[in-house]
């Protein structure tokens, strides 16, 4: 049995430049899983347990699939986080112009009553 040297810089935000005696490689890490220039993997959720995949010479078409997962799993997390934004926002717009609306009502109906108390001649 040999020995082994492997060593990881994190460099923020997910990146990370990891060595090893054969060399070195630029990694991204996120809760799903990691992708580097050597490979990926998928985390599952269950302890012990995810997928690795090395690109190899004939991986091109699985490296392709997991970018385009990978692309549609950021493009959704980015989608709910908008709308967890927006969803107040656009609630409170609504319920501004319901109330606005409301009021200048009731404002054209005192307006109304008043005119036509005044062309009657009545208090």
């Amino acid at each position: 049995m040999g020995f082994r040297f492997q060593r990881r810089i994190n460099l923020g935000g997910g990146w990370g430049v990891n060595a090893s005696g054969s060399g070195g490689s630029v990694s991204y890490r996120s809760r799903h899983g990691s992708i580097g220039t050597k490979g990926f993997s998928l985390r599952t959720g269950i302890p012990g347990l995810s997928f690795r995949q090395g690109w190899g010479k004939n991986a091109g078409a699985a490296a392709l699939i997991f970018i385009a997962i990978m692309a549609a799993l950021a493009t959704l997390a980015l989608a709910v986080r908008i709308l967890a934004y927006l969803i107040p926002l656009l609630w409170q717009l609504v319920r501004w112009v319901a109330l606005t609306l409301y009021d200048l009502f009731v404002y054209g109906i005192q307006q109304f009553r008043n005119w036509r108390a005044r062309s009657t001649g009545t208090p």
